[in-house]
């Protein structure tokens, strides 16, 4: 199971993560997982430990805007982070679920914490270029993505 909750000003402080128990996947802003942690100023790695292990989660994803993101394997106990991909932004609006996507499908799929934020990243970087929901993200832009971002 892959969740990711958004805060929003009708349910801000009451639609955490933490209403998901037992989540395999969960990808979050960094806003709104130490809304979930009632943390502010903690290394973000600890704030990210804490919400593993009352949550019982496999892997948790933090997206973080021009920072990247940072996927922690909680069963490894290891970080990996993903700088930004996105050559230029016009909308940003929807570049988390288009994360999620991505990676929620690799992490079923059993994929390493590095991959799995990696190709949801690859999807944001897609998503960011383009205004609102005018295209998809289809397997051909992707891999053409990667293969640009590989060479």
């Amino acid at each position: 199971m892959a969740v990711n909750t958004q805060i929003n000003s009708g349910n801000r402080g009451y639609h955490v993560i933490h209403r998901y128990p037992h989540a395999d996947f969960v990808s979050l802003n960094e806003p709104e997982l130490r809304m979930a942690a009632h943390n502010r100023h903690a290394p973000l790695e600890q704030v990210i430990e804490s919400v593993c292990g009352r949550m019982g989660t496999q892997k948790v994803a933090i997206t973080r805007g021009t920072k990247g993101v940072l996927v922690h394997d909680c069963v490894a106990k290891n970080f990996h982070p993903v700088p930004a991909l996105a050559s230029k932004v016009i909308d940003r609006v929807g570049a988390g679920d288009a994360f999620l996507s991505l990676a929620a499908l690799c992490a079923a799929k059993g994929l390493p914490a590095e991959i799995t934020g990696f190709i949801g990243s690859v999807a944001a970087a897609l998503d960011v270029q383009v205004v609102g929901n005018r295209e998809s993200i289809g397997p051909v832009p992707l891999a053409k993505y990667i293969s640009t971002l590989m060479k």
